[in-house]
């Protein structure tokens, strides 16, 4: 059974507990596989990284086909193509909508299609689900910096480390796996293993992921910090000798 994310994000879960891990957050038109369900709770699988959790069924809608997704940070959706309007919504940097009506400042978007409902975004905040942005992806990742720290989070109301990576790299249309586990033995022919540290490189110790800014500066979600902060790598990585963690492979991107 296929389903979408009808909310603005939506907590995954590693048991159909809310107390539980949070494995990571599902945006707003996510679509999901549901592989089995349990008194309120759907265990399913993301379709666009494969990665598998519990979500609560308030968070779960019928399927519609997306056109265009979020290239801001978060955006609001709105009731009425006015400023002035009601808002009905927030959706955060890659969440998906299909669009009804697009106009040079505002697009009609379709939030439901059984209840006939839509809302409305301003037009410059989306773009086609097919076309790569022309913003590059290191710079979207500079844009979470201050953002809280944030385990399994995945929006600038927090977000953790492989999140942050994962997510800049989706803006440029570049499907990554989600946690850093998997994301250090991920090889294509964008994204390869290197020994030298240097701008928009991947810098992986265990359970953990830095951006390389150039051979000095990485950018990171952390839990020293509790924010994504810019920092020496020097600093890093004494403070991770400091837990005995030592860089276990960097990676470069290549677009």
């Amino acid at each position: 059974m296929i389903k979408r994310i009808i909310t603005s994000f939506a907590p995954m879960y590693n048991q159909s507990d809310n107390n539980s891990n949070l494995e990571t957050e599902l945006l707003y038109g996510d679509i999901i596989k549901i592989i089995n369900s349990k008194k309120g709770w759907y265990y399913c699988k993301n379709t666009s990284d494969n990665y598998k959790g519990w979500i609560q069924d308030k968070y779960i809608g019928e399927y519609q086909k997306n056109s265009h997704y979020i290239i801001n940070k978060n955006s609001i959706v709105y009731q009425k193509p006015n400023i002035n309007s009601p808002y009905i919504i927030y959706v955060y940097l890659n969440s998906k909508i299909l669009i009804k009506d697009m106009q040079p400042d505002w697009t009609e978007i379709i939030l439901d299609t059984v209840n006939f409902k839509n809302g409305f975004i301003p037009t410059n905040h989306i773009q086609p689900i097919n076309e790569k942005n022309k913003k590059n992806w290191l710079n979207y990742a500079k844009d979470f910096l201050g953002t809280p720290y944030l385990l399994g989070g995945k929006t600038i109301q927090g977000i953790d480390c492989s999140g942050l990576v994962q997510l800049a790299l989706e803006t440029n249309k570049f499907k990554f796996p989600r946690n850093t586990f998997d994301q250090i033995s991920f090889l294509s022919k964008e994204i390869c293993d290197t020994n030298r540290i240097e701008k928009k490189c991947l810098i992986f110790w265990e359970g953990h992921v830095a951006i390389a800014l150039n051979k000095n500066e990485v950018l990171h979600s952390n839990a020293f910090h509790m924010e994504v902060k810019i920092e020496p790598l020097e600093r890093v990585i004494k403070r991770s000798l400091s837990m005995n963690k030592k860089i276990l492979k960097i990676k470069k991107i290549n677009f």
